[in-house]
């Protein structure tokens, strides 16, 4: 009885941190979608480098914080670090939506790197619940999460053509942005409420 709970335990924490890693890579790679779009309709004027260092900045963040939140993962637990990482996500997600500058959007550009740790906090959560001899195929479902950036990829600019009104109104870009933190805010609220707790693999049943 005991492990077929566990087995269902495991199944739901696979299958939570499946759903909110593929949103956070949805919201990772939006900004690369958004930044095309502004600069390619002309209402910001960035730089050929201005576009560069806004591309760049959330590789680089999400490259430098998948350690760090790795490290809390194993400390304070998956499940916890998970929920925070996409609370804090969501406000440089939803502040982008009031960037007026190049400074603006690139402080943004930073806290959407954020995201791109999500994957080092879900193999650490997802591993706790998993046995030895199913870690393989459970991390592989886990990484069949990096689709939220083909979808975002898909998605965004059709939703950038209707909240523009096919690019007769370019202010309407800002909602894009907010429906993304709402989004991940929705996600982050299930996730803590339905994602079984934090478990140390050693406590996984043999």
């Amino acid at each position: 009885m005991e492990d077929a709970t566990h087995r269902r335990r495991a199944r739901l924490a696979l299958g939570l941190s499946t759903v909110a890693f593929s949103v956070c890579f949805a919201c990772w790679i939006l900004n690369a979608v958004l930044v095309t779009f502004l600069a390619s309709s002309g209402l910001f004027a960035f730089s050929e480098s201005q576009i560069s260092w806004l591309l760049a900045a959330p590789i680089l963040t999400g490259a430098i914080s998948r350690l760090p939140f790795g490290l809390l993962a194993d400390r304070l637990g998956g499940k916890a670090v998970f929920t925070s990482l996409m609370l804090l996500v969501a406000v440089p997600l939803f502040g982008v939506s009031f960037a007026t500058s190049f400074s603006g959007f690139l402080v943004a550009s930073f806290g959407f790197g954020l995201a791109g740790g999500s994957f080092a906090v879900g193999v650490s959560y997802v591993s706790s619940w998993q046995k030895k001899e199913n870690q393989g195929t459970a991390l592989g479902v886990f990484g069949m999460g990096n689709a939220g950036a083909a979808l975002t990829t898909i998605l965004a600019p059709i939703l950038l053509a209707w909240f523009t009104k096919g690019g007769t109104e370019l202010e309407g870009w800002r909602l894009l942005p907010r429906v993304y933190a709402g989004a991940l805010v929705v996600i982050a609220l299930g996730f803590a409420a339905f994602a079984p707790p934090f478990q140390r693999p050693e406590e996984a049943p043999p």
